[in-house]
């Protein structure tokens, strides 16, 4: 990552790493993207992952627009940062053990209950496969 070129591993991992990202869809209406922070699961090779709510904005614009972009960083010196897009679809009955994969990746949830709440309000999981991926890593200045 940064000035030096990042191996895909080194990208892979960085976002493999809990964080909470940024996602930013597309309006069609060509006004500023939504962008809002997220809880995601990512496991390299697979797909990025991100729950929420089948009424909210951000849901129906994946549905609309097709793909998202998700940035994560490292907020701290030494900086750096990735960046992945790539289309997505909506996964309407999303299994338990995902919503579970990806809460256990944040150390303030407390899992069992946040998989409870989010079968009970129905929840959906965008998924999406990165095809595009920018990275910065100050590291290696």
């Amino acid at each position: 990552m940064g000035t030096s070129k990042t191996t895909e591993d080194e990208r892979e991992e960085f976002l493999a790493t809990p964080r909470v990202g940024i996602i930013s869809i597309n309006r069609l209406d060509g006004k500023a993207p939504l962008a809002t922070p997220v809880w995601y699961n990512y496991v390299p090779g697979g797909d990025v992952t991100v729950l929420t709510e089948p009424s909210s904005l951000k849901c129906r614009l994946i549905l609309a627009s097709g793909g998202f972009t998700l940035t994560v960083q490292n907020d701290r010196y030494p900086y750096g940062y990735v960046s992945v897009s790539g289309d997505a679809t909506i996964d309407t009955s999303p299994r338990r053990e995902e919503i579970l994969a990806l809460a256990n990746r944040y150390p303030e949830s407390e899992a069992t209950a946040f998989g409870d709440a989010s079968a009970a309000n129905g929840d959906v999981l965008a998924r999406m496969r990165p095809t595009k991926w920018f990275a910065q890593d100050y590291t290696k200045s």
